[in-house]
């Protein structure tokens, strides 16, 4: 299994991807967020609608990997609960436009719940994620299913970004990469977010209470990317700090390592958080 970043830059966006070589050429992006002009709309940010752009961009970047299989890690759309004026407008055609390229599979996220009218039944997988050729590939918001203990979870939802700065406080944001391993704490139901109880939640702890922790715990590592979308972005270091998912709640802080998205690597985390300490404004 070979790993690339084929990021593409068009109109000063980079769209962050993975290119997973094993037996197929995949493509891996996460979290589009189509809709997301909506919500912004309704809390007086008022932002045309770029659906048309970030179609395109994705289409570019498959013509530029020409993948086998395209796997979206969830959030194909924004607003939860429901679905708005504006995905039942353009989630039709972006899907339209994507099957004509090849076959795609994407992973259900917790902005999704209501995406399966606009699917068909084999291209969906389910939030706790699915395995092909030894990768994992799932969303992020839910404790990963027992059989992904032992590989390399890549992993949407948490939508990272770090600061980078100079010695005299001069830097930029930017979206990133973050590889680590993970505790054997993601397979323990206490890892669940305590709170109210959904339906949802519910038929989780169903689903794991009774299952026993796997083998090769230690062996799990998460690869978590950063949004496709250009508009959502959340400082990794908060992510880390106040972790509101299993898998954040499960990273082993002193393992994890940074990558900016054309793969470079920018630093292990522990010394970033230090810098970022000393260095910002």
């Amino acid at each position: 299994m070979n790993i690339s970043f084929p990021a593409l830059s068009c109109d000063d966006i980079t769209t962050p991807a993975l290119l997973v070589q094993d037996t197929k050429r995949r493509l891996i992006v996460a979290d589009l967020h189509f809709g997301i002009e909506s919500e912004l709309n309704s809390k007086g940010i008022y932002i045309q609608s770029q659906a048309i752009e970030r179609k395109n961009r994705l289409l570019d970047l498959i013509t530029q990997t020409k993948p086998e299989h395209l796997i979206i890690l969830g959030d194909v759309k924004h607003r939860v609960p429901g679905t708005s004026r504006q995905e039942f407008r353009e989630i039709p055609f972006l899907l339209e436009d994507l099957r004509k390229q090849g076959p795609i599979t994407i992973c259900l996220g917790n902005h999704d719940p209501g995406l399966e009218q606009f699917l068909h039944p084999h291209e969906i997988a389910p939030p706790t994620g699915i395995t092909i050729d030894g990768t994992s590939y799932m969303h992020g918001h839910t404790r990963p299913a027992p059989e992904l203990a032992g590989t390399l979870i890549i992993c949407g939802h948490h939508h990272p970004t770090i600061g980078l700065y100079d010695g005299i406080g001069i830097g930029f944001r930017t979206p990133c990469f973050v590889l680590a391993k993970l505790n054997e704490t993601i397979w323990k139901p206490e890892n669940e977010k305590k709170g109210r109880k959904t339906k949802e939640n519910k038929q989780k702890e169903s689903d794991f209470s009774d299952a026993p922790i796997p083998e090769h715990t230690r062996d799990t590592r998460v690869l978590i990317m950063p949004a496709y979308n250009e508009c959502v972005g959340y400082d990794l270091r908060q992510t880390l700090l106040k972790p509101f998912s299993p898998i954040s709640r499960a990273i082993e802080k002193e393992t994890a390592e940074i990558l900016l998205i054309d793969g470079s690597y920018a630093g292990d985390l522990p010394s970033m958080i230090h810098s970022c300490k000393e260095s910002s404004p």
